[in-house]
């Protein structure tokens, strides 16, 4: 996921100049992860719906062939038609040319061609050069889906901006043809007049046409440029604005789930009192007929179905697979004629805003499976809260906990929404029986020194169970050594050691930054270190245990990634570590070795 999160980062608004080196940047962050040799991408022409040209590579060492071509012609336009990756194995020496001379050390090759699909259009087309066929199964995961489906849909952005590009282009075009001419038709007396008219028509035409052309821009401009949390805002303000272009009195977001209206967002001017219902059933016949006619059109509040609000509307649709997905509603109080150029202008501010709405439900059905993943794992259930309650205290289990405790609990959640790292579980009515977890998770509060040979950090999980019966520890924390996984890594790989603790007073953890309280000892022979470090590694712990004191007990699991052999010539290295903690009192826990592990290169 972390790999696939940092492929996102080349999927952001760059100027058009800047597209070429993003895309040049992603293709060989690809290459890198994939560990292919050559990777292009083909996007399609802004103006010829069936063509599809050479955008960017990685690994190529001269230009591919072919630069350009269209829907089912060759290898590469058959993927195209068929909407599926498709493969084919070419023995080596055939790419190894100047196009392909990285493959001549193995006997074949395979081509893979992906096509990035949004809303059922290929958009581009992804061509890898693969020593194996079996690369395809890694790209069908479905994060790989989600990426490529996002892929897409910015591949379909770039086209449009360039397609928004190419009419302004050609309208300058135009407007220096129709200077040219004003300055030829100002030669002959006895036409100018009929040929100032003929041209102040024409211009206002390109004016008009320029004008809605700039204003699409912009809104696209504020739908990218947006993050997820402040989406809804940002809708408003791009209905507000809308409507203030036009000098309509109403702007209504409308999503459509089977035949009835679900408003998203709205605006209203100041001159009428009105607020959209919150859902209201459409008639099937409007739906059929905005599916067949695919364009906008003007229609009454009766034939919405509104019963309040502006009596004449005019109707964008935005349009699904299955059928109409949305309307964008702009409200008169009169009839307004509806021009070719308003209408087009209409369609693709309602494609921004809901595309960009239907990425926001994608990234929040992400994270949202993600909580219910860690739900899960903890035995917990998920229950959404609005932050405004939580900020005043008004948690709708609060009245569970004891009343000593309660603003404590309150406190901790609002502190978790100021970004501390803390998910407490909902306390349960028999919780004085049963133990109830916490699970906190923290990164080290200090960097380590400077290490030539060996870089590590620890990641620690610590699930802490709390509970009140007659079992007392001792005071002084104890730790037990459970496993550590895998017995054999990589060089450079990730050990997990996973402990057993119990502390008979909870004041585990929560030292101030100047003071360690948990310590992880690297056995291997100490001659062997690098200079500056001593094998032993000092991390901060998170406070366990917040309240009076008694007895708790749980795991810790501690990651340690990057582990590097000392001896290179090796073939392969033993590896134990020592590990105890301090408690806040200065008690020291118990010393406790790992079983023996091993790094191979």
């Amino acid at each position: 996921m972390e790999a696939l999160q940092a492929l996102e980062e080349y999927l952001v608004p760059v100027p058009e100049e800047a597209l070429k080196v993003l895309f040049e940047g992603l293709q060989e962050r690809l290459c890198a992860q994939l560990r292919v040799p050559v990777s292009l991408l083909y996007i399609g022409d802004p103006t010829e719906k069936d063509l599809y040209r050479f955008e960017a590579s990685a690994g190529l060492s001269g230009e591919p062939t072919p630069a350009a071509f269209r829907i089912g012609e060759g290898f590469l336009g058959q993927a195209i038609q068929e909407k599926k990756p498709l493969t084919q194995t070419l023995p080596a020496e055939l790419l190894g040319t100047r196009t392909l001379s990285p493959l001549v050390e193995v006997e074949e090759t395979t081509l893979i061609a992906i096509p990035l699909i949004y809303q059922d259009s290929v958009e581009g087309l992804w061509v890898l050069a693969a020593p194996q066929e079996s690369l395809l199964d890694t790209l069908s995961t479905s994060e790989w889906k989600d990426f490529l489906y996002r892929w897409a849909a910015y591949l379909q952005s770039v086209r449009s901006r360039r397609y928004i590009q190419a009419l302004l282009e050609q309208s300058q075009i135009q407007n220096q043809e129709l200077i040219s001419r004003e300055e030829e038709l100002r030669q002959n007396l006895e036409e100018l007049a009929v040929t100032q008219e003929e041209m102040r028509r024409t211009q206002q035409l390109l004016a008009e046409k320029t004008r809605w052309q700039d204003f699409v821009i912009d809104l696209f401009t504020l739908l990218t440029g947006t993050s997820n949390a402040r989406f809804s805002s940002t809708a408003r303000i791009f209905l507000a604005q809308l409507g203030q272009y036009v000098n309509a009195t109403a702007t209504i977001a409308v999503k459509i789930t089977e035949k009835v209206g679900h408003t998203l967002y709205s605006w209203t001017s100041r001159k009428i009192a009105f607020t959209p219902p919150e859902e209201w059933p459409l008639p099937e016949t409007l739906l059929e007929t905005l599916w067949s006619s695919r364009n906008c059109t003007t229609l009454s509040s009766q034939e919405l179905n509104l019963t309040e609000g502006p009596p004449f509307w005019i109707v964008a649709p935005y349009f699904l697979p299955q059928g109409v997905g949305g309307l964008l509603l702009i409200g008169y109080p009169e009839p307004v004629p509806l021009e070719a150029e308003a209408a087009r202008a209409f369609l693709h501010a309602a494609i921004g805003l809901f595309s960009s709405y239907e990425r926001v439900l994608a990234n929040y059905a992400i994270k949202h499976l993600i909580m219910e993943k860690v739900a899960q794992l903890t035995r917990a259930s998920l229950q959404e809260v609005p932050r405004k309650l939580i900020e005043k205290g008004d948690i709708p289990w609060l009245s569970e906990l004891p009343l000593v405790q309660r603003e404590l609990y309150a406190e901790a959640l609002q502190k978790a929404l100021r970004g501390k790292p803390l998910c407490m579980a909902r306390p349960r009515r028999d919780r004085f029986k049963r133990d109830c977890t916490f699970l906190r998770s923290f990164h080290p509060a200090r960097k380590m020194g400077k290490l030539s040979l060996l870089s590590v950090g620890i990641l620690i999980g610590i699930f802490i169970g709390c509970k009140r019966d007659s079992v007392i520890f001792p005071p002084a924390p104890q730790i037990e050594f459970v496993k550590i996984t895998p017995k054999t890594v990589q060089e450079f790989g990730t050990f997990q050691i996973t402990l057993r603790y119990k502390d008979g007073d909870g004041d585990l953890g929560g030292q101030p930054d100047t003071l360690y309280d948990l310590f992880l000892k690297d056995l291997r022979d100490s001659t062997r270190f690098p200079a500056g470090y001593d094998g032993l590694l000092r991390y901060n712990m998170p406070r366990f245990y917040e309240g009076p004191p008694q007895s708790i007990q749980g795991t810790i699991d501690i990651l340690v990634p990057n582990i590097a052999r000392l001896d290179p010539n090796a073939p392969q290295e033993a590896v134990v570590f020592e590990v105890y903690v301090v408690d806040r009192a200065g008690h020291e826990s118990n010393h406790v070795r790992t079983d023996t592990a091993y790094i191979v290169p």
